[in-house]
């Protein structure tokens, strides 16, 4: 959360964060695969931030990258779906 205020408002001091959610910190506790899905448009988290996130990971798991998605909706994508179909297929 820490770096998303530094991206989109960096006027404002981090130590306002009531609640800073180090996703960095916990990431390395998760035991089971992690599966991160991000596209390179995202407006609201930056493509940068989801990359050093996925690599901070212990477990299996795989890093989807999509180029021209953004923050919204991915239900109708086809390379998502593709996606979903192969993990949980366990392939």
């Amino acid at each position: 959360m820490a770096d998303l205020v530094r991206t989109h408002l960096p006027f404002v001091p981090s130590f306002l964060l009531k609640y800073q959610l180090r996703s960095d910190l916990l990431i390395t506790q998760v035991k089971c695969p992690v599966y991160v899905i991000h596209g390179s448009q995202d407006m609201v988290i930056p493509f940068e931030q989801g990359e050093r996130l996925y690599k901070l990971v212990k477990n299996n798991g795989e890093f989807l990258h999509l180029p021209d998605a953004g923050h919204g909706p991915l239900l109708g994508d086809e390379r998502l779906r593709a996606f979903l179909e192969q993990t949980l297929a366990g392939e």
